[in-house]
């Protein structure tokens, strides 16, 4: 009788001995975990916002910044080295000298690491090319960090809509539960050319009644499982191996995407919703303190009302 009372006194020391180690590792995980920010971007368009879309993200718990910097590229979708897709002149309203500002930011931010980035096409210009840019990041900081984020620097992640910024807990949540990939929906907001004038976590005027369920979603994923055939992925669909993703609900985990504007919602009802209205969501005021100096922000302002008048006006 005592031999089996001690074998079971055994077993529970044993249990317990295995369910502190657990917590153990779970605890000394959270506190080593790495949460990285991957994305492919032109200063000049981006100059005038970085700073705030960095220090909105530290204070999420992003740990890292790989920014791709693709100055002189030929663009995409229609885009150029002067202005965007949506027709923006970002190289004429924007009056300052970016490559300067560039500089100062990789000496204020240690978590900051700019890529030089230049991928030639056959006529020898230089590309977008944001698939080789997941190979390139996966051959080199892959190692560095456990989970990345895949956005653009137009794009903020939200975490609930409330104060909490734990996200890297919510990440971990799912890591336990295997999940290796979490997709998420976007939020429609004011483009930030049509709001030069204040900062974008004073941008309130929303899209509402549109599904974005698979309409330009972004990735969060486990960096150990990321898959370097670039050449079948994109921003959108970041490859994985063995993925076991989930697509999170927009109230819960989304990125607000400041990019709308007159030619943005044509495309909208074509494409997605004849019917949509234009609405408010006030929720990142709180995050004002994270705002640069808007008085001192250097942009031609006659050609701001220009882009007001012809991009923006769509109330």
């Amino acid at each position: 009788m005592k031999k089996y009372k001690l074998l079971f006194v055994l077993l529970i020391i044993c249990l317990l001995f295995i369910e502190y180690k657990k917590n153990y590792f779970l605890e000394n995980y959270l506190k080593n975990f790495k949460l990285a920010i991957h994305t492919v971007f032109l200063p000049k368009e981006n100059i005038l916002f970085i700073e705030e879309w960095i220090k909105y993200h530290i204070n999420l718990g992003v740990d890292h910044f790989y920014l791709y910097n693709n100055d002189g590229s030929v663009g995409r979708n229609g885009s150029d080295k002067n202005k965007n897709k949506y027709n923006i002149p970002f190289n004429k309203v924007i009056n300052i000298d970016y490559k300067k500002e560039i500089e100062k930011i990789n000496k204020k931010y240690p978590q900051v690491t700019f890529i030089k980035w230049m991928p030639r096409d056959c006529k020898n210009k230089i590309t977008y090319n944001y698939p080789l840019s997941i190979k390139h990041y996966i051959k080199n900081y892959k190692k560095k960090n456990d989970w990345t984020v895949f956005i653009d620097m137009d794009e903020f992640i939200v975490l609930k809509d409330t104060n909490s910024n734990d996200i890297k807990s919510y990440i971990m949540d799912k890591d336990k539960q295997n999940i290796n990939k979490i997709v998420i929906l976007q939020k429609k907001f004011e483009d930030r050319f049509c709001c030069l004038d204040k900062s974008v976590f004073s941008i309130n005027k929303t899209l509402e009644n549109v599904n974005t369920n698979g309409w330009g979603e972004k990735n969060i994923c486990k960096n150990e499982n990321l898959n370097n055939n670039f050449r079948n992925c994109s921003m959108h669909h970041i490859l994985m191996n063995n993925e076991n993703k989930i697509k999170e609900k927009l109230n819960k985990l989304r990125f607000n995407h400041y990019n709308m504007n007159l030619k943005q919602l044509q495309w909208t009802k074509n494409n997605i919703s004849k019917s949509y209205k234009i609405g408010k969501d006030t929720s990142m005021e709180k995050y004002i303190e994270f705002s640069d100096d808007i008085e001192s922000r250097k942009y031609n302002k006659k050609i701001f009302l220009d882009i007001k008048k012809n991009i923006c006006n769509y109330d």
